[in-house]
C-alpha cells in the first residue's frame, strides 16, 4: 500500500513543488498514526501518510500545499498562510472538508 501511495502522491508533490517554487529533498510515506503529514526542516523531507488515499483529491492537494509551505515558513503564521493562499485561495473551505473527512474516517473505524 505504501508503494501505491508513493506512486499517487509523488507526482502531486512534484507538481505543487514546481508551482510553488519550493523544493524538498524527498517524500516518505508512513503509516500516519500521529499525523497526516509533516515537513522535516533538517532533512527537507515531506512525510505523508498512505491513509491520505482515503481522502478526496482536493483534500490531498491541500495537505501537500500545507506541507510545502513549511519549506518557506515553518510555523503557522501569516507568512505561512500567505504561501498557502497563493496556491489555494479556497484553502480554509478545503481544510474544513479535510477535518470533517478525517473525523468521519475515525468515527467509522477506518483510521
Amino acid at each position: 500500500f505504501g508503494n501505491m501511495a508513493y506512486d499517487i502522491l509523488k507526482p502531486r508533490v512534484d507538481y505543487f513543488s514546481e508551482l510553488m517554487k519550493m523544493q524538498c529533498s524527498g517524500l516518505k510515506i508512513d503509516d500516519g498514526r500521529r499525523t497526516w503529514g509533516s515537513y522535516n526542516s533538517d532533512t527537507q523531507i515531506i512525510f505523508l501518510t498512505r491513509r491520505l488515499l482515503m481522502m478526496s483529491a482536493a483534500c490531498i492537494d491541500s495537505l501537500i500545499v500545507h506541507e510545502l509551505a513549511h519549506t518557506k515558513a515553518f510555523g503557522h503564521d501569516e507568512s505561512f498562510f500567505n504561501e498557502v493562499y497563493k496556491i489555494m485561495p479556497d484553502y480554509d473551505a478545503v481544510d474544513e472538508a479535510f477535518e470533517n473527512a478525517a473525523i468521519r474516517l475515525f468515527e467509522e473505524g477506518w483510521i
